[in-house]
């Protein structure tokens, strides 16, 4: 017998990412029509598992980009349990009271720096085409604010901050490519990731919103809808045409 939920709904970073299209939001969630996944680039994995690696040699040593002489911050944790902070389904949880619904809120980190004041900040490594334009807060933030909160809700006072480390292709050197690094320190807060998870319950808990007619799924999916309709009407008169002449 399969053990009964004890929550209403439950988010992740990329699960929340959905939301900015309502529509879209809500048939995943409430009709289970999920987007189709499409395939996904090997290159970014491969070069996040390679400094994972890196890390996990020596977790007191910082990457090039973040030393400071003896400023006292290290990554969190052994190898054993960072490998369990990286998996969802071991990882950090949250179970919350929001709009008087049960939330469970799940995330995968990629690694935690230990602040030297006792504190700790999400670290996460991203691989770009090309060198960054900016820190890329417009797509990461939510992922953040939601590790912000994760810490919190665990005993581990996050700092405010998080690191993200990009990484980036620059030039070949016979056949071997050398990579760019840049550090961004994004700023975090468990509040944001409160008031999304409020809005997204909103949403869940109130009537299918309508088509997004800037998001490309919906368009797509409207009009190949209204196609079929549209067939389906047309094969309906055919079959009372023939029913008449029978």
């Amino acid at each position: 017998m399969a053990k009964a939920k004890d929550y209403d709904y439950s988010f992740s970073p990329s699960k929340l990412n959905k939301l900015e299209c309502p529509r879209c939001f809500y048939d995943e969630n409430k009709l289970d029509i999920a987007h189709p996944r499409g395939n996904f680039p090997g290159l970014p994995g491969g070069v996040d598992r390679v400094m994972k690696l890196t890390r996990d040699a020596d977790r007191s040593r910082l990457p090039a980009n973040m030393q400071r002489v003896d400023d006292g911050r290290r990554f969190h944790g052994d190898v054993a349990g960072i490998e369990k902070l990286r998996n969802w389904a071991s990882g950090l949880q949250a179970k919350l009271t929001i709009k008087d619904k049960r939330v469970r809120v799940i995330g995968a980190f990629d690694d935690i720096v230990a602040e030297a004041d006792g504190t700790y900040s999400p670290y996460d490594d991203k691989t770009k085409g090309d060198l960054p334009k900016d820190d890329g807060a417009k797509y990461y933030q939510l992922q953040l604010d939601v590790y912000d909160l994760l810490l919190k809700e665990n005993g581990l006072t996050p700092s405010g901050k998080a690191y993200i480390n990009y990484h980036y292709p620059m030039v070949a050197l016979g056949d071997d490519i050398v990579f760019g690094h840049v550090l961004y320190t994004l700023t975090t807060d468990s509040n944001r990731a409160i008031a999304t998870l409020g809005k997204a319950i909103d949403i869940l808990e109130g009537k299918r919103p309508p088509s997004n007619p800037k998001c490309e799924h919906c368009q797509f999916t409207g009009k190949h809808y209204a196609l079929f309709v549209e067939e389906h009407k047309k094969l309906r008169e055919l079959e009372l045409s023939l029913a008449l002449k029978a």
